[in-house]
């Protein structure tokens, strides 16, 4: 049984009210991602889609169970992240596509799916925690939470490639010479892909990242021990 689209449209609306999610330009997302390009960074989730977990169609309270669980993954995911003392920023990235009204013209926007949320966690080389005890942190982690992959880019003094790595630690897929932009776009298309969705990209394809506001008060920060912030204008 497939989720009703009205309940598919309250998750999205959910998921992008989330934290006041800021959204990313091209501008903003080369600032934000330039230094860690330079430093290393993996990109990893913890969510897992309820046919991945069930291994057919979910209804309604399958799919609220799975989204509960995603919940609490998320957080224990970030508390592993921050025990290995690294920083992260939280991303939540999807498509949406352009339709056009043959009759009247007129064009509207509308999501091709349920926003995902994933972590950015950065090289520390400052702190003695350098890129590639980042991959070995990658590997733990996609095991510790079933995920296939992660995405792996080290310091670009080593290389400027980047990588899917899988859960045994081995290279999947390589990116040369990528800028920020389309490798945020890869991870989330190749996200969609490899949890076999049904997902073709077509030019109307519109992609979207956010990032959580930054806190307004000092006691909100401290609950957020450890996230990167960025004040968006």
């Amino acid at each position: 049984m497939k989720i009703a689209k009205t309940i598919l449209k309250k998750m999205i609306q959910e998921a992008m009210n989330k934290d006041k999610w800021q959204l990313l330009n091209e501008t903003t997302l080369n600032r934000i991602l330039g230094k860690y390009f330079e430093d290393g960074f993996i990109i990893i989730t913890s969510e897992r889609t309820c046919k991945a977990e069930t291994g057919k169609d979910c209804d309604e309270q399958e799919a609220q169970e799975q989204a509960h669980k995603n919940n609490k993954n998320m957080a224990a995911l970030k508390n592993l992240i921050r025990s290995s003392g690294y920083g992260y920023i939280p991303t939540l990235g999807g498509y949406k596509e352009r339709v056009v009204d043959k009759e009247t013209g007129e064009e509207t926007v509308v999501d091709t799916g349920t926003p995902e949320e994933s972590l950015i966690i950065a090289a520390r080389p400052e702190k003695g925690l350098a890129h590639q005890g980042l991959r070995e942190l990658g590997v733990k982690l996609a095991k510790d939470f079933n995920q296939d992959s992660f995405l792996y880019k080290p310091a670009n003094s080593d290389d400027t490639k980047a990588y899917y790595i899988t859960q045994d630690g081995s290279v999947d897929l390589e990116f040369p010479d990528i800028t920020p932009n389309d490798l945020a776009q890869e991870y989330y298309t190749q996200l969609r892909k490899r949890r076999q969705e049904r997902f073709s990209f077509t030019e109307n394809m519109i992609f979207e990242l956010r990032i959580p506001a930054a806190p307004d008060s000092t006691s909100e920060a401290r609950k957020r021990y450890r996230e990167h912030f960025y004040r968006l204008k």
